[in-house]
């Protein structure tokens, strides 16, 4: 299902570190989180994923390959790519620092 699409690509491709171990973050780290409430035991009908630090906007990119970024706190609907293969469709937003939740570059993708 597209919850358990969009949960895999967050694991599999958005991790964008530059720390070298797990548990170590440093302030140019590109971050990801499911902000939805998924609870382990019941899936939801949508899964939001946000992305947060320096490479936000290309993660987002590179999801979306071929289209424009979304014009700043403007929603769009677009498919979403890992590699050659499609996910799902989303509404997709794009943040720029200062003016997001956590101050930083922030993308937010509403998948269903």
């Amino acid at each position: 299902d597209a919850t358990v699409s969009c949960r895999s690509l967050s694991y599999a491709s958005l991790k964008t570190s530059n720390s070298d171990s797990i548990g170590e973050i440093w302030e140019d780290d590109t971050i990801f989180a499911l902000s939805s409430g998924f609870t382990g035991q019941q899936a939801t009908a949508l899964a939001v994923i946000r992305i947060s630090g320096p490479r936000a906007h290309d993660i987002l990119a590179a999801l979306t390959p071929n289209k424009p970024l979304p014009k700043p706190r403007m929603a769009a609907l677009r498919k979403l790519y890992y590699q050659d293969q499609m996910l799902d469709h989303a509404l997709v937003f794009r943040f720029n620092a200062p003016n997001s939740f956590t101050g930083e570059d922030l993308v937010e993708l509403q998948c269903h």
